[in-house]
């Protein structure tokens, strides 16, 4: 049994997690943490959990012998800290996206993991609906032939909430960047999971509400984080993709579509209907376009709570996303917002 502390019982936690443990076998929540007394009285208590696990300092959480690995579900900018503490207490790692702030403080978290020899996977979360890990599949079978064209898209309304003030996400000293890094990484993961990696990229990014008040007062402050980005990238087995993320698209409460073409066909993936995807095959030319909706296989179901419990018992699933995976999505974001302040194509870094 994989005893879990949790580090941060925000939305994510609540939202996600909690849902994910339900139908997860091998696993006990033992410990959680955070700095708001409220949710840590609310959760401690929804959970069972009693006041000697209930920690505010984190550090206290990562020595407790009753944790054995930690989901860390922090802002952005307390990734790096708090990942390379549970890796040197030799402690397996649960880190939500992103990885951390940027690649230079990633490298530094992968070091800990590499030298402390734990387990360590990253919420890249699409890997886990039923659609992309079906499309992964038919694409190492050849079933669209060899990828040409990609066109994925990742849209939110988030941004124009009536109301929403300026939390840490919009704020780049505690978040990075904004829909780039919060959003964007899941569609660059995607790019990368299912077509082998990203070789350079150019972008262009805007800020659509520049002031939102303040958490605690009436007064506005500066958002300093892009609130839609959008960049094309050359791929390294040569295909070409386009990238839109956008947290002011109305009516789409979280929607991910993506377009695969390839020399025999296309697939196309939309996260709101997780269960099926579109295949079309047929030759070109015929008037009647052939797309068949597809079921997909309950094969391809799989909880991610599940993946981090088979991780550390030894039985990985092949499509967990990994500590490199991560660290190599937040070398792509770096090089699509250095491209977008230098105004020029920019490789990724090896």
């Amino acid at each position: 049994m994989v005893r879990l502390g949790i580090i941060g019982l925000g939305n994510i936690t609540q939202g996600a997690h909690f849902s994910y443990m339900k139908n997860c076998t091998g696993i006990k929540l033992t410990a959680i943490c955070d700095i708001d007394q409220n949710k840590l009285e609310k959760v401690g208590n929804d959970k069972g959990i009693d006041n000697a696990h209930r920690f505010v300092d984190y550090r206290d959480l990562i020595k407790c012998e009753d944790v054995d690995a930690v989901l860390v579900a922090t802002p952005h900018h307390l990734h790096k800290e708090m990942a390379i503490a549970v890796c040197d207490a030799k402690k397996h790692l649960l880190l939500e996206k992103p990885v951390a702030m940027d690649a230079v403080e990633g490298e530094e978290i992968y070091q800990a993991f590499k030298k402390n020899g734990v387990k360590c996977m990253v919420c890249l979360s699409y890997h886990y609906y039923p659609c992309f890990r079906y499309a992964k599949a038919l694409m190492e079978q050849g079933v669209i032939g060899e990828v040409q064209d990609i066109y994925a898209q990742h849209f939110k309304e988030s941004a124009l909430w009536e109301g929403r003030r300026l939390e840490w996400r919009f704020r780049k000293e505690l978040s990075g960047h904004g829909v780039l890094i919060d959003l964007g990484v899941h569609l660059i993961d995607l790019g990368q999971f299912l077509t082998g990696g990203i070789k350079s990229v150019c972008s262009t990014a805007k800020i659509a509400v520049k002031e939102r008040k303040y958490l605690d007062s009436e007064e506005y402050g500066e958002v300093t984080v892009d609130d839609s980005c959008s960049f094309i990238a050359e791929l390294k087995n040569g295909a070409q993709a386009v990238f839109t993320i956008s947290r002011c698209a109305i009516g789409n409460a979280n929607k991910v579509s993506i377009e695969i073409y390839g020399t025999k066909g296309v697939i196309r993936i939309d996260s709101n209907k997780s269960t099926e995807l579109v295949i079309n095959t047929d030759k070109p030319g015929k008037k009647d376009l052939g797309d068949r909706v597809v079921k997909v296989p309950e094969d391809y179901y799989y909880n991610q709570m599940q993946a981090f419990v088979n991780l550390i018992e030894g039985a990985p699933d092949k499509y967990t996303p990994t500590l490199e995976d991560g660290l190599i999505t937040q070398k792509v974001i770096d090089a699509v917002w250095s491209s977008y302040e230098n105004r020029r194509w920019e490789d990724v870094k090896e």
